[in-house]
């Protein structure tokens, strides 16, 4: 049941990018937004590399020095995930993708993921 809402959530969420598209296809022209698709893909590309290296190698620093690398992981994996968003074809995916990028957006949104994190850990362990 859930996998199927989850897909019926992706189909929807991608048929919207498409509208989205083509909208902006219509004001700005095709070949504009081809170009804008394929240099946020590529964007999205050099971020992807530039964030899993970086994070990585503060989660080991963290590691060797004793400290519990979460936090870090965690912006790692916002961080990516926005690169990831902007390899996607389409604009609402970047948009997204642009608040997980901003530290301050990507602040309040790994706050709010750590909590839910944590709180699903905890019933867990009720």
């Amino acid at each position: 049941m859930i996998l199927k809402k989850m897909l019926q959530a992706v189909i929807v969420f991608f048929l919207l990018e498409l509208v989205v598209m083509i909208w902006v296809g219509t004001l700005i022209g095709a070949w504009k937004t081809i170009l804008l698709v394929l240099l946020s893909a590529v964007i999205g590309l050099l971020l992807i590399q530039k964030f899993g290296y970086k994070t990585f190698q503060k989660a080991q620093e963290q590691w060797s020095s004793g400290q519990p690398p979460g936090h870090t992981i965690l912006k790692g994996v916002l961080q990516s995930l926005g690169a990831i968003l902007f390899i996607f074809p389409g604009f609402i995916s970047d948009i997204i993708g642009i608040l997980l990028l901003i530290p301050f957006t990507r602040k309040m949104i790994q706050q709010m993921a750590y909590l839910w994190l944590k709180d699903r850990a905890m019933r867990r362990f009720r």
